[in-house]
């Protein structure tokens, strides 16, 4: 919406504040630990640490993204790889100083307009100045990019998505590529934001596929539940990743409240937050493919 406030920040700043809210709470985090089984129980389920420790609990949300090894772990029946549906696209993404765009007076542009038919010939001037704190989009021919501000207008992000026919970009988000091999692609395109992306010394390039969403939300025990993209993946057109996972927390956190902590209230608890959460899930993913 033209206009509109946004509340915007790097995941690893929220994530730092999380960590500080969960200790304050009194939550023991434990780093370096890797899960390597699981004792799906409908009394008292655990997870067994790689140094044979085992931890146990009332329930256990499984959030270990979208290759998800516990998904294997507990659900030997479902696929042994995610189905990847390719979507036709991939997408550059990555992120820069704003100290390395300020001294540069292409990154920035006036467009001035003058209405003939006024009888005082009024002129109006549009300011497109990329650190103005303001998200914005490009669209060109099967393509969009988008430019928007990190850290209190301190750095840009952008992302640029395009026709990929799989050749392009491979499945690992980590793949880094130079930046000259997408400027060739963007020639024509408005000269602010090529004078900006000529910035970056290289941009994330992965394929966009779409994974059907899991059918089983909870273990066959009750107690084990899966939230985030460990669950119901999302393409990052939806823009709705990290924010969906973030409301499957809440609402688990909201039915675990409403059983009086009860421990014999966790299977109905995961059930209602399952059945809350899937026609939203639903929305976003379908939401996304629009895009």
């Amino acid at each position: 919406l033209h206009g509109a406030p946004i509340l915007q920040g790097r995941r690893s700043t929220f994530l730092g504040s999380l960590g500080t809210e969960a200790r304050m709470l009194g939550v023991t985090i434990r780093l370096a630990s890797e899960v390597v089984k699981y004792w799906d129980s409908n009394e008292e389920p655990a997870v067994v640490l790689r140094g044979g420790e085992t931890l146990r609990a009332d329930v256990v949300i499984v959030a270990d993204g979208v290759h998800s090894p516990a998904r294997w772990l507990l659900t030997p029946h479902a696929r042994k790889a995610a189905e990847k549906i390719p979507s036709g696209y991939s997408v550059h993404r990555s992120a820069i100083s704003a100290e390395k765009l300020k001294a540069d007076s292409r990154c920035s542009r006036t467009l001035r307009a003058r209405n003939a038919s006024l009888r005082n010939r009024l002129t109006f001037s549009l300011c497109l100045d990329l650190l103005d704190g303001t998200i914005r989009t490009w669209l060109g021919p099967d393509a969009h990019a988008c430019t928007y501000p990190l850290d209190n207008g301190n750095g840009l992000a952008f992302t640029y998505t395009h026709r990929d026919d799989g050749s392009l970009a491979s499945l690992d988000w980590r793949d880094k590529k130079p930046i000259a091999g997408m400027l060739k692609e963007l020639t024509g395109w408005d000269p602010v934001l090529l004078a900006a992306l000529s910035h970056f010394p290289s941009s994330l390039h992965w394929t966009i596929v779409d994974e059907k969403p899991e059918e089983e939300w909870i273990s066959a025990g009750g107690r084990i539940c899966f939230v985030g993209d460990s669950v119901h993946p999302m393409m990052p057109t939806a823009f709705q990743g990290g924010s969906q996972a973030i409301e499957d927390a809440a609402a688990i956190a909201l039915c675990l409240a409403l059983t009086g902590g009860r421990p014999d209230g966790v299977p109905l608890t995961l059930e209602t937050y399952e059945a809350l959460r899937r026609p939203r899930i639903k929305e976003a993913q379908a939401l996304g493919k629009l895009v």
